[in-house]
């Protein structure tokens, strides 16, 4: 991706390169074309494998989008490279692989990339499946949209796709502009990046700009060798939440774009963070041609940040809220209620957001006699098999039950539902009574002649 040219249209097709090559570079691996070719991969020798590291010192020399660093990178790659280092490699994805190690010790961004069928010049080796067929099945990076127990809003973003200003039937932006619409009524929104590799920061200033007032000056600025550019969007999203809960959550796999998404949120104080340090990757750019076989991807640009002076390469974003990413997701939501149940304790939502809470909060189930509660409820059945409640009603499918305190259940998946046993002065159980949040209440008598059955057939 040349980002050395402050022209937009350049940058947002440098952008699409950026979002085809991210998962290679978080991982750190070379690519190989899945092709007949792959099945002869030619055997390199030392010589060739000195040109390669020529080739890859030139791209870095006149590309990095700082200068006098790119003449000191790509003069250390040469020593190496004279020294012998890499010339046991015979294997071209092998060399890459190990080139890349050496140069992102330098900028995290840097990926040497390898493929079986030669290619001359920048033209890109065949692909099975188009670039915008790939995009369009992974739904442009909006994975997952939905409504959490208490109102909350949750996005599962695997990626920044180029939203595509220029076309107003762009897919991108519809899909951004519907996952967005999606969460417009929740009471918190909660966005989900662990999976996140990055991709174009057009799509990052336009999520942005979905929480944040239209040009307010917390965009990072991208400098290159000549001029700069803004993660500022050409468009701005039409209706922002200003106030709304919002919550980022971040893995060591969240990098690039997904790491300038949550750093200009959190330093615009607009976000709160939460999970790991992310990888540590802030400068975009693209992949150039490095011989027949070879690509590598070098840094353009690099971002600074109006409110830090900085940014986040090397070191990552680091969460307002530091937990083990597997729990990223459920420290969030409690965060969410929290904030929600005390910032407004008038709200008519308050129950939805505390039976929601209590739920959260419980690291176990607490013990109880659940035998006890075993029998028939005049059209419903309450079982006991493999020690946990399920209630069945008629043809519809089992529900299993939580306990949260004696007498008192939830059904699992369902925090707006309450069951409670209501028992007689011998401490017999003689009705289970439902509550659900908005003040329905239903009660059910137990048949005591009934007898007592482990499982439904």
């Amino acid at each position: 991706m040349k980002m050395n040219i402050p022209s937009r249209v350049k940058m947002e097709r440098s952008n699409r390169k950026v979002q085809n090559l991210w998962l290679a570079v978080v991982l750190g691996i070379s690519v190989q074309a899945f092709s007949a070719a792959a099945a002869n991969n030619p055997e390199f020798t030392p010589s060739q494998n000195r040109a390669t590291v020529a080739a890859v010192a030139t791209q870095i020399r006149e590309q990095y989008f700082d200068a006098d660093k790119a003449k000191q990178i790509a003069s250390e790659l040469e020593q190496q490279a004279a020294a012998g280092n890499f010339d046991q490699y015979r294997h071209g994805g092998e060399l890459a692989t190990a080139l890349s190690s050496t140069l992102r010790a330098k900028d995290n961004h840097f990926g040497v990339h390898y493929s079986a069928a030669a290619t001359e010049g920048a033209a890109p080796p065949a692909r099975s499946i188009s670039r915008q067929l790939n995009m369009q099945r992974q739904n442009f990076g909006f994975k997952r949209v939905e409504i959490l127990p208490g109102n909350i809003g949750y996005l599962a973003l695997e990626q920044f796709a180029n939203p595509g200003f220029d076309d107003p039937a762009s897919a991108a932006k519809v899909a951004a502009d519907n996952a967005l619409s999606f969460m417009a009524n929740s009471s918190a929104v909660i966005i989900d990046l662990r999976q996140n590799g990055g991709g174009s920061p057009e799509m990052v200033g336009y999520l942005v700009s979905a929480f944040t007032a239209a040009d307010a000056p917390i965009y990072n600025q991208f400098r290159q060798r000549q001029g700069s550019f803004s993660e500022a969007p050409s468009q701005f999203f039409a209706k922002p939440r200003l106030d709304v809960p919002l919550y980022l959550l971040i893995s060591g796999r969240s990098a690039s774009a997904a790491e300038g998404f949550s750093y200009t949120l959190q330093a615009a104080k607009r976000a709160t963070v939460v999970g790991e340090a992310s990888a540590g990757g802030a400068n975009p750019g693209g992949s150039f041609p490095a011989g027949a076989h070879f690509s590598v991807f070098v840094s353009t640009g690099s971002p600074v940040n109006p409110i830090t002076g900085s940014n986040w390469e090397g070191t990552g974003v680091m969460p307002d809220v530091v937990v083990p990413s597997t729990q990223a997701l459920t420290r969030a939501q409690q965060l969410a209620l929290s904030q929600l149940l005390s910032a407004q304790p008038t709200h008519p939502l308050q129950q939805v957001w505390r039976w929601a809470s209590e739920l959260l909060d419980m690291k176990e189930q607490p013990t109880i006699a659940t035998a006890d509660y075993a029998g028939q409820y005049q059209d419903l059945t309450i079982v006991l098999a493999n020690n946990r409640l399920a209630l069945h009603r008629g043809k519809r499918p089992p529900q299993y039950l939580q306990a949260l305190r004696p007498d008192l259940f939830a059904i699992e998946g369902l925090a707006d539902v309450r069951i409670r046993f209501d028992r007689d002065d011998k401490r017999q159980i003689k009705a289970a009574e439902f509550f659900t949040v908005d003040g329905f209440e239903q009660r059910f008598a137990r048949n005591v002649d009934q007898p007592v059955v482990s499982e439904i057939k």
